[in-house]
């Protein structure tokens, strides 16, 4: 055991004339060793009763404890960790990112702190899921139920007991439980993780939850991830994403893709100011299938079902919300109440990628609003139908308006409509929109590039991928498909911005509202 002490000032420090206690213990205060610390040095002091023969106090330290670092009777720092926080192989401690926030941290003595690779972009991990048989069937049997069951998560060498896993989605999920009924045994479903249901504040990793994506129309594997890449190279706050091989129950169920979850822990890792009101649009009544347009209905939140809040559950009074949703619809000072530069970019590349299962189509769904300072911002959220996949009757989307990049009125997505009615707003997203495909990660170039790294990467698990909806020529032909769309996608949006190509219409947007929930969208 060990703990770590860093100079954050700018003279020597003699380390004797502290003290430090395990609180836990209850045990006496012990002097530090006779230690010069130097301004932005490290020392590394060792907990154990036997004497190491180098520096070190006379105490274990407990997978679950506390350490209070004190000069002359007045504590100086003070460092808390429950079991999960410091799994063996790793560390704990304040991550120098400007907030010194504490957290879980790979092992580095004696140098600067660093954080753990969770999401990892360069290899396909596996991640290893133990239900009982019975709990297994029962998740097959009634995946739309979307019931918790208990397990045990391993994941980079580290192992966390009775977490809650289940299935998760909505019209995939559906789509997923009919195939599952007419082929005995077939579970391919989408699958979720909280490590803190059961077990209050445990986590791994630094992370609460996790979702595991079937790529679920999508041959390629690669739509989500590529999505995901773009928005975060926009500079906009979006989930963290990688390739894992998903083992449940010592058998290799699949390729899966990982997401991270938008959560509390989410905004404190994205936002200067995690502490606002984060919403999901997603109708319970509609099971999920569809979320929220944002069109005035009046001034209750309660009235506003579909608006679903995530956070601050029992001390906001939805004021911000109310503010951003009445002036979006009823005002036209539209920059007092929206993140035009983030919003701006997220719509820019979300058009760009025809990416109609969202908010900009007849489902207004897949996305999270954050109020940060009374500002909004969108997260996005699930891309697997991106780049063409969902149409949803709309025929061509390469042609989608930049302009009027909506399923059905413009005015029915008041969102959209207050953000582009501004002459400014809409040069600047245009310019957005040409950075992007002109160099930049929509650049068919880049595109191909992209998805030739990831083939790279996963084609050896497709190729043993035992539930794959699609064998292993259509995943080949699904890149080619995914490159052609981006391609002539590119091509149009270039013409529309040139005016060679209609950029909006009447106002009836792209194409008309398909009247669903009436039925799912159709899968492979």
């Amino acid at each position: 055991d060990w703990f770590e002490l860093y100079n954050t000032g700018t003279d020597a420090i003699t380390l004797s004339d502290y003290t430090v206690v395990d609180d836990t213990d209850d045990l006496e205060a012990v002097a530090l060793p006779d230690i010069s610390l130097e301004p932005g040095a490290f020392a590394v002091i060792y907990a154990t009763e036997t004497d190491p023969g180098d520096h070190y106090v006379p105490f274990k330290l407990g997978s679950s404890d506390s350490l209070t670092l004190a000069l002359d009777g007045v504590t100086v720092d003070y460092l808390e960790w429950e079991e999960s926080d410091a799994p063996q192989g790793y560390s704990y401690g304040a991550y120098p990112d400007g907030d010194w926030s504490v957290r879980t941290l790979s092992v580095s003595q004696g140098a600067a702190n660093t954080d753990v690779t969770v999401f990892e972009t360069s290899s396909v991990e596996n991640i290893y899921i133990t239900v009982t048989d019975e709990d297994w069937q029962d998740i097959i049997a009634n995946a739309q139920d979307k019931e918790d069951h208990s397990a045990t998560l391993t994941y980079k060498d580290v192992t966390l007991e009775n977490v809650a896993f289940r299935t998760k989605g909505n019209s995939t999920l559906s789509q997923v439980a009919t195939i599952q009924e007419g082929s005995t045994g077939y579970s391919r479903f989408s699958f979720k993780v909280d490590t803190n249901e059961y077990v209050s504040g445990q986590k791994m990793l630094n992370i609460k939850k996790l979702n595991f994506n079937n790529n679920y129309n999508d041959p390629s594997y690669m739509r989500e991830t590529i999505s995901y890449n773009v928005m975060r190279e926009l500079g906009l706050a979006a989930p963290r994403i990688s390739f894992v091989n998903l083992y449940i129950n010592d058998e290799l169920h699949g390729l899966y893709t990982m997401v991270e979850q938008v959560n509390e822990e989410f905004l404190e890792e994205n936002f200067s100011n995690s502490t606002g009101d984060l919403y999901k649009p997603d109708d319970a009544d509609n099971e999920g299938l569809v979320g929220h347009d944002l069109v005035w209905i009046d001034a209750a939140f309660d009235s506003y079902t579909a608006i679903e809040l995530k956070t601050n559950e029992d001390t906001t009074e939805n004021t911000a919300l109310m503010t951003f949703l009445d002036e979006i619809n009823n005002g036209s000072d539209y920059s007092s109440v929206i993140d035009s530069d983030a919003m701006l970019k997220y719509l820019a590349a979300s058009t760009v990628m025809s990416n109609l299962d969202s908010y900009q189509g007849t489902l207004s769904h897949n996305y999270y609003l954050y109020e940060q300072d009374d500002l909004f911002s969108i997260i996005p959220w699930d891309f697997n139908e991106s780049f063409g996949t969902f149409t949803m009757g709309c025929g061509d989307v390469t042609e989608l308006y930049i302009d009027e990049p909506t399923q059905g009125a413009l005015s029915e997505r008041p969102l959209i409509a207050a953000l582009l009615s501004s002459d400014e707003n809409l040069q600047s997203y245009h310019e957005t929109i040409s950075e992007l495909i002109n160099g930049g990660d929509l650049d068919p170039a880049v595109v191909s590039a992209s998805i030739d790294g990831f083939d790279a990467l996963i084609s050896a698990s497709v190729a043993n991928d035992p539930t794959a909806f699609y064998s292993f020529s259509q995943f080949e032909n699904g890149q080619d498909d995914l490159l052609i769309f981006a391609t002539e996608r590119a091509t149009n949006v270039q013409e529309q911005l040139d005016g060679d190509a209609d950029a909006s219409g009447d106002g009836s947007g792209f194409c008309a509202d398909s009247g669903f929930p009436s039925g799912p969208p159709s899968g492979p």
